[in-house]
């Protein structure tokens, strides 16, 4: 809405503190590993609902949200 992507997560920078360093490092790492994960479950799982349609296949169409060239569906052709 703004514009500008904002950062889920700070850019992790060089400290003092060798420990926190590691730390920061392995936080890091094991939510990038965790983002890695949960994309690719999103991914099997819908791709193992998804099939192809074929050119000439019948399918079904809801027209809920088809636009229609008439004032109004109830005068439309069924």
């Amino acid at each position: 809405m703004m514009g500008f992507k904002p950062w889920a997560y700070p850019p992790i920078g060089k400290t003092f503190f060798p420990t926190l360093d590691k730390r920061l490092k392995l936080l890091d790492a094991t939510r990038k590993e965790a983002h890695t994960k949960a994309a690719q479950e999103v991914k099997e799982q819908i791709g193992a609902k998804f099939i192809p349609w074929k050119v000439g296949a019948k399918i079904w169409l809801d027209c809920c949200n088809l636009k229609i060239n008439f004032p109004s569906q109830k005068l439309a052709p069924q």
